[in-house]
């Protein structure tokens, strides 16, 4: 099997990146959609939906596990069925969203010890 990775030479780099989420929605949603490395380059379809990245696309297991209720809303992602011309996909991806309000993209960590996750709810805030 082929392993690929970003990193530019045959050595990975083996560390982890934090995107820390703030639980309490506190983030200026513009602000964290402008410095987001994600946004519009990790599209996710799901169901006929397109999310404009995998955090939102995948809260629910987040919410599911920690008993959390980051809260999803419709403006957060477009359903393919719905759409009248490729117009309307484009303003969906270059606009932020509502829920860009839980993700704290100042608060980045780079170069976390490569290892298994402990599932403590202190990773990922």
């Amino acid at each position: 099997m082929r392993f690929d990775y970003v990193g530019g030479n045959n050595t990975p780099i083996k560390e982890m990146w934090k995107y820390p989420i703030d639980l309490h929605g506190k983030q200026k949603p513009k602000n964290s959609f402008y410095i987001c490395n994600q946004v519009n380059s990790c599209l996710r379809m799901k169901n006929g939906v397109i999310y404009p990245c995998n955090t939102i696309a995948c809260i629910e297991h987040f919410n599911g596990y920690f008993n959390t209720k980051l809260e999803v809303t419709e403006k957060d992602y477009i359903n393919i069925n719905g759409v009248k011309n490729i117009g309307e996909i484009y303003d969906f991806l270059i606009t932020h969203k509502p829920f860009c309000k839980y993700c704290n993209r100042r608060g980045v960590v780079f170069g976390i010890k490569y290892g298994t996750s402990k599932k403590e709810i202190t990773e990922w805030v």
